[in-house]
């Protein structure tokens, strides 16, 4: 089938040649134009007309007259002129020159300038064209014949003087090399370009920067702003917008730089730095630090007396936390190395864990020991002790009344090296217990203690208004 098709084509293009004498190739059908030999046409595909490079055209035997290839070398057309190829961009227009042009090309003649005819009369020495109504004529400046300048300008034409500029007034003083005009408060007057006078204020309306200043120089800072009044309490900088960018910012370019794009310092008493978020209906960031590479995001140190960081709510009503530290990561949200001073209450969601050197490798390894938790604030104390006579007391810490509730203590007894029958001789007065043994027990028995008691200092109990917690615990 597929053999037929073609074969059928094959004679249908035929036919139309030797019918028609012209040709139309084309993917919908239509016949071609009465005026052409050749018809091509399609909406997504080109001709493409013999490609080959200078020697191969050169090559080519008795080239016939109006003979189009492409040449590869340079990638343009040439057609044969008789004598020799030709670029075809370079052939020159030919025939009647039209709009403000006319005769015929390629020489033709300006007979309008946009549009508005222009007069043919032979133009004398020094005339220039002057519009007169109705078309550009040759014609006399009068502005030139040694009247008086006036506006801006002094003196006669043709050779004026500029006296002013924008009607304000220009110094007649020379100026010398280097200077600059500058506004005098009454006129513009040469002087030496040092700087902005001071005090300087401007508006720019533009979509550049307003100012752009570019330091080539080996050493030296781009600004340096100062006060040097002792009691001036302003600011030595002040940058603000009312627009929606930021108001400052600072980069540094340079991958190999490894210093600060910021850098703040000061030797008096305050701060080396406030930042403060003054819209009170904005939920956004006072400060807001973000570290793309491997360092840290916040470094603080400190080489003085007080605290490193200091974080404080002072909105009473506020209930969101003072300092939110949280991880993404694989790594702890916070790592302390000191011991940590909770002045308040302490709670946690997770398991509390500490490290603690390897008694047996202390060099090399850490042991994780937890933290024991309980449903109370428990306190717990224990030691070892021995019988003397069938009888031993057990002297607690001064403070251990005062701290623990008396109906909340609870003490557990275990003897040691042997077993005898053990108990309590009345309950814990004056910070201390009493362990006796009865008849049938060893006098001298080896035993040890452990209490667990619930501190009444508890917040629920309105006693204090906070608790001191030590974790871990050091004694």
């Amino acid at each position: 089938m597929k053999t037929f098709t073609t074969l059928l084509c094959s004679l249908l293009i035929i036919m139309s040649i030797s019918t028609l004498a012209q040709v139309a190739i084309n993917t919908d059908g239509s016949a071609p134009v009465n005026s052409a030999m050749l018809d091509v046409k399609s909406t997504n595909k080109g001709l493409l007309l013999p490609r080959m490079t200078v020697i191969e055209r050169n090559d080519i035997s008795s080239p016939a007259t109006g003979l189009i290839v492409f040449v590869t070398d340079d990638n343009n057309f040439y057609y044969w002129d008789g004598s020799a190829w030709v670029l075809v961009a370079e052939t020159n227009p030919t025939g009647p020159a039209g709009g403000d042009l006319s005769s015929t090309y390629p020489n033709p003649t300006v007979k309008k300038i946009q549009n508005n005819t222009v007069s043919p009369a032979t133009p004398t020495s020094g005339q220039v064209l002057k519009w007169n109504g109705s078309m550009w004529a040759p014609q006399t400046d009068e502005n030139l014949d040694g009247s008086p300048a006036g506006g801006d300008l002094s003196n006669t034409y043709p050779t004026p003087t500029v006296a002013k500029i924008q009607t304000q007034p220009v110094s007649s003083t020379a100026p010398a090399t280097g200077e600059v005009l500058k506004w005098s408060g009454a006129e513009w007057i040469p002087q030496s370009d040092a700087g902005l006078t001071l005090p300087y204020t401007a508006t720019y309306a533009g979509s550049s920067d307003a100012l752009n200043i570019t330091h080539n120089g080996s050493s030296g800072h781009i600004s340096d702003f100062y006060i040097s009044n002792s009691s001036n309490t302003s600011s030595a900088l002040n940058v603000r917008t009312n627009g929606t960018g930021e108001a400052a910012e600072f980069k540094i370019d340079n991958f190999t730089n490894d210093n600060e794009a910021i850098y703040v310092s000061t030797n008096g008493t305050g701060r080396a730095g406030y930042f403060k978020q003054s819209n009170t209906s904005s939920n956004a960031d006072a400060v807001k630090i973000s570290q793309d590479g491997n360092g840290e995001a916040l470094y603080v140190i400190t080489t003085g007396d007080d605290n490193a960081g200091y974080f404080q709510v002072n909105n009473s009503s506020n209930s969101t936390d003072a300092l939110y530290v949280t991880t993404n990561g694989t790594g702890r949200a916070a790592y302390f190395g000191g011991n940590i001073f909770v002045n308040g209450a302490y709670s946690g969601s997770g398991g509390k864990y500490f490290l603690i050197d390897h008694p047996n490798d202390p060099e090399n390894k850490l042991l994780r020991h937890s933290c024991i938790e309980s449903n109370e604030m428990t306190n717990i104390y224990k030691g070892r002790g021995k019988l003397r006579d069938g009888i031993a007391i057990i002297a607690l810490p001064d403070y251990f009344e005062a701290l623990n509730h008396p109906d909340k203590r609870e003490i557990n007894l275990t003897c040691v090296n042997g077993w005898s029958p053990l108990y309590l001789d009345g309950n814990i007065e004056n910070n201390q217990f009493i362990i006796k043994t009865t008849a049938e027990g060893k006098a001298e028995q080896e035993f040890s203690w452990v209490i667990y008691a619930v501190a009444q200092i508890m917040l629920a109990e309105g006693l204090v208004d906070k608790v001191l917690v030590l974790c871990p615990s050091l004694t």
